[in-house]
């Protein structure tokens, strides 16, 4: 759940929940903005994009490596996920 904080009010509201359909997005655009901002999306000052998903291609959408060489892998979906999603980085990765 995300909640929108009002400092002048010290108080706080439920945040609108959106989904991409909601604002005319695709799940590429999301997997861009992610991919170029990556360190503001997961916290970690030393992250790297070295992967974005090919069209066509049944891999993730998104492979980033920090500095330990820990790698971060990422499926974004347009629409809720189920258990289905995470099979699919297993089946390519583990």
């Amino acid at each position: 759940m995300l909640y929108k904080l009002d400092q002048n009010k010290r108080d706080y509201s439920k945040a609108k929940r959106v989904t991409l359909v909601d604002i005319g997005w695709k799940e590429l655009d999301l997997q861009r903005l992610m991919s170029s901002h990556i360190q503001d999306f997961i916290y970690s000052n030393d992250l790297l994009t070295i992967f974005n998903e090919r069209l066509r291609q049944e891999e993730p959408d998104i492979l980033a490596i920090d500095r330990n060489g820990d790698l971060y892998i990422l499926e974004l979906k347009r629409w809720s996920s189920d258990r289905e999603n995470l099979l699919q980085v297993k089946k390519n990765y583990l």
